[in-house]
């Protein structure tokens, strides 16, 4: 297939951020639902994955297996399940995502690329439809036959992609959440472009700019999280929404200092766009308390070597700044160098390209500031 169709530039689009979320090859992964295209496994098993594709329309060959991924049975436990756009399609989310805690080990994690259908409104779709909609006779292209059927039924916007919903069983991104939280534990989630495939004249960065300026919603919801252990299931979970998401250089946690006084750039905090009001009072100049979701963070380590220094003692992560620990948040101390619109610009943020970030505070250095 062409490397620039649809479905290819999805893939590539999302693989960083799958691949990110996993744990280190050789694990053992099973992509569920992964089309007649294959999904990610070509992807995984050249990064030396043990991986299967399960979807009764996967291809031949020895790494994928056609049947509904209920009915599927692996020979033990694997490391991780990936559902990139394809629980939105299953007959019952629940049922699946059951089947998904039964195969994962206790400690495997999912990865969760989904579309927020609901989130698709008129104002996000015309800003589509104003582009260059790339032929809807091309595999994987639907945003033309949307148009097509919207511009011939004569309805408003609603009641169309309403029906149209309905008349294909699609799941709302809401619904997969419910069920999501019930049973898994969140490690990431964020929301992104999600139609630029469907674009010939327009990218990710384009659909993201459009989504900073509070033009259109935010189509791609994702997800990583961890089966939650049986004491937990009956526990009342804490939920915390982003509210908007690091833009940085930084793009690898090698290359990353450790602390943010340590030669960290400058970083973008980009703010989702129903939270403007929250940061309207905030200037050039201030101090701020920034709160990160470390998401590529282990959250299984419970001592470290400080610094990774082989000749010191062991520690507890509590009492380190270690950015692996059973709740990886990220605190940091940075000044706002810019602010424009939904974007602020801070000094030496030493957090990842794509951090969530979870709350923005004050820094309160004396009590009249309070």
């Amino acid at each position: 297939m062409d490397e620039s169709s649809a479905d290819r530039v999805w893939l590539s689009a999302a693989w960083p951020f799958v691949r990110g979320q996993l744990p280190p090859p050789p694990a053992r992964v099973i992509e569920l639902g992964c089309g007649a295209l294959g999904g990610h496994v070509p992807a995984l098993t050249q990064d030396g994955y043990d991986a299967t594709g399960v979807d009764p329309e996967a291809p031949e060959g020895s790494s994928y297996v056609r049947t509904p991924f209920e009915e599927y049975r692996p020979d033990g436990l694997v490391d991780a399940v990936v559902a990139s756009v394809s629980l939105h399609h299953v007959t019952d989310p629940g049922a699946a995502l059951d089947h998904v805690v039964e195969v994962l080990r206790p400690d495997g994690v999912l990865v969760v690329a989904e579309w927020i259908s609901e989130d698709l409104d008129e104002a996000t779709a015309r800003w589509c439809f104003r582009h260059q909609l790339r032929d809807q006779a091309e595999p994987g292209v639907w945003l033309a036959g949307v148009h097509a059927g919207w511009a011939a039924s004569g309805l408003d916007w609603d009641a169309y992609f309403r029906n149209w919903l309905d008349e294909r069983g699609l799941h709302p991104a809401a619904a997969i959440r419910r069920e999501l939280e019930t049973r898994f534990a969140v490690t990431h989630l964020s929301a992104v472009p999600y139609y630029f495939p469907d674009l010939a004249d327009a990218d990710a960065d384009t659909e993201q700019a459009a989504i900073d300026a509070g033009q259109i919603k935010a189509g791609c919801l994702r997800y990583s999280g961890r089966v939650r252990s049986a004491p937990d299931r009956s526990a009342h979970p804490y939920s915390v929404l982003a509210i908007g998401r690091v833009e940085s250089p930084l793009t690898d946690r090698a290359q990353a200092p450790r602390q943010g006084d340590e030669g960290a750039p400058p970083a973008w905090l980009v703010i989702e766009p129903h939270l403007a009001e929250g940061i309207s009072d905030l200037r050039a100049g201030d101090q701020i308390i920034v709160l990160t979701w470390l998401d590529r963070a282990r959250r299984d380590v419970l001592s470290t070597r400080p610094r990774d220094d082989p000749d010191r003692a062991p520690a507890g992560v509590f009492s380190t700044r270690s950015p692996d620990r059973p709740n990886p948040i990220g605190l940091h101390r940075v000044e706002i160098l810019a602010v424009q619109g939904l974007r602020i610009l801070v000094s030496n943020l030493e957090a990842l390209d794509g951090t969530p970030v979870l709350d923005i505070k004050p820094v309160l250095d004396a009590i009249a500031e309070r």
